[in-house]
């Protein structure tokens, strides 16, 4: 279907001619086909790839003979953007210290470029979105911001996870839902308010993932869903950390006023990595090591013009006063990103587009819980009157209860 427009003329302007428009709709696609098999064009997976492409060519006739006169034809117009056929992939990411998504996924457009130097992808964008689909409360998919496509990358699809030659990709960096977009119900603190801590739910944190191309005029629909990923990573001692055994042993050691001491790892060989001493679950999680030691500050004596009863308190108070100490590894110890797919990193940190990973920091809580009593004190499941056992915050199965809790902020180690 043609609908012919024109543009309508200003009243008194007399320089040039209006302009004439046509509205083309209702492409017959079978039409194409068929001329394809006419003229004998069989290699036609690379354009299908890229979306469909038509040329336009201005008829006039004139004269009484009927005359046509043909124009040139136009350049050829990309009619629809073909979306991305494989889903993406989608890899943990850790940007200054917080966690991303990194996404990439073929450039079909930039490997025809290769081949046609005259086809501009300049101006192609992309857009991506995500959910939580294990999430009952999620509200579905939420787009990202549109953002331009970067240089795309040779990558080994059997490193990302496929098996097939190497291919060119684009790649993007995507910031998770976060407590801007994300109602009240759901956002979350630094550490939780629990003394141990919620039960955990990766289902808040675990997302898939869509995107979309555009050549800056067109979109193509969404691909296929990503394969889901959970970001609820708790920190455990990688395999490549950058702490010694020896050394660990060494920092460890207990002091002459240490009153309670570490549990040092045990080990034969210095030379193999911390991660083989420890305990790891089924699941993967860490059994956290008993690393901390407990000891007495060290005394100070007073100044000689201090009164006695001031100086018989400092004492005093010394008496009730403990260090705890731990090592403070750096974050690299605890996180690290995707060993399997080393070499796809690899190369797209090649391109200076990438930032490094940066693990965010630690941030340690520290839980003092009463366990015992003095011994001619009452026992401690005997609770004061007009306590209940609701009152007891942080009570734990054992009788023990939470006496002080102290939250750390990030610290240089």
């Amino acid at each position: 279907k043609v609908e012919y427009l024109s543009e309508d003329r200003v009243e008194g302007d007399l320089d040039g001619e209006p302009a004439a428009f046509a509205y083309v709709t209702g492409f017959d696609v079978s039409l194409w086909d068929d001329a394809r098999r006419h003229l004998g064009v069989n290699n036609l997976q690379d354009s299908e790839a890229l979306g469909t492409f038509a040329r336009l060519r201005l008829v006039r006739e004139g004269g009484p003979e009927g005359c046509q006169f043909f124009s040139s034809p136009s350049r050829p117009m990309l009619l629809k953007m073909q979306a991305v056929e494989q889903a993406p992939s989608v890899a943990v990411w850790a940007v200054c210290g917080r966690f991303s998504a990194l996404l990439w996924w073929p450039h079909v457009a930039a490997s025809a470029a290769e081949e046609d130097k005259n086809l501009d992808i300049s101006g192609h964008v992309h857009q991506i979105r995500m959910r939580r689909p294990l999430y009952d409360e999620d509200a579905g998919w939420v787009q990202g911001p549109v953002c331009r496509t970067s240089r795309p990358v040779v990558l080994n699809d059997e490193g990302a996870g496929r098996s097939g030659p190497s291919s060119l990709h684009a790649f993007d960096i995507c910031s998770l839902v976060d407590d801007t977009i994300t109602p009240a119900v759901q956002r979350n603190t630094v550490l939780p308010e629990e003394p141990t801590g919620p039960m955990r739910d990766d289902t808040v944190l675990t997302y898939e993932f869509s995107v979309r191309v555009s050549d800056g005029f067109r979109w193509s629909e969404w691909s296929k869903p990503s394969e889901t990923v959970n970001f609820a990573l708790e920190p455990k001692i990688v395999s490549e950390c950058p702490v010694s055994v020896d050394d660990l042993a060494e920092m460890l050691k207990p002091a002459e006023c240490t009153v309670c001491a570490a549990e040092p790892p045990t080990f034969q060989n210095a030379m193999e990595p911390l991660a083989k001493f420890l305990t790891y679950f089924e699941e993967g999680d860490m059994d956290p090591p008993t690393w901390i030691s407990v000891s007495r500050p060290k005394a100070l004596e007073p100044a000689a013009d201090t009164p006695f009863g001031l100086t018989d308190a400092a004492r005093g108070a010394q008496l009730t006063q403990f260090v705890v100490s731990w090592p403070n590894l750096p974050p690299e110890a605890y996180c690290e990103a995707d060993r399997s797919r080393t070499e796809v990193f690899e190369n797209l940190l090649d391109t200076g587009a990438l930032m490094r990973f940066e693990p965010p920091g630690v941030v340690y809580r520290l839980n003092v819980w009463l366990v015992g009593s003095a011994p001619d004190a009452a026992p401690m499941s005997q609770l004061p009157e007009g306590v209940t056992s609701a009152d007891q915050r942080g009570a734990r199965p054992d009788g023990s209860v939470l006496f002080r809790q102290l939250d750390l902020p990030p610290a240089a180690y």
